[in-house]
């Protein structure tokens, strides 16, 4: 069964930046060819916004790395 999404379940939450700056994981069409997947579209003050999953990981792995370098 399908559900009807609101303008609501797209606003931007905290746990979709995954406590990096919305400057640091913003999409900058890397393939230039319209939706290369790994774009999360996103409403922020009413305004849209999107967020690259790809560098999203990549930031993640890079920070629990040095996370566990630290705990070293």
């Amino acid at each position: 069964m399908a559900t009807h999404k609101t303008r609501k379940d797209f606003e931007l939450k905290p746990e979709d930046l995954e406590g990096f700056d919305i400057k640091d994981i913003k999409c900058h069409a890397c393939s230039g060819y319209g939706n290369c997947g790994y774009r999360m579209y996103r409403l922020l003050d009413g305004k849209p916004v999107l967020i690259c999953q790809l560098l999203k990981q990549q930031l993640i792995e890079e920070r629990d790395q040095q996370g566990t370098k630290a705990s070293k």
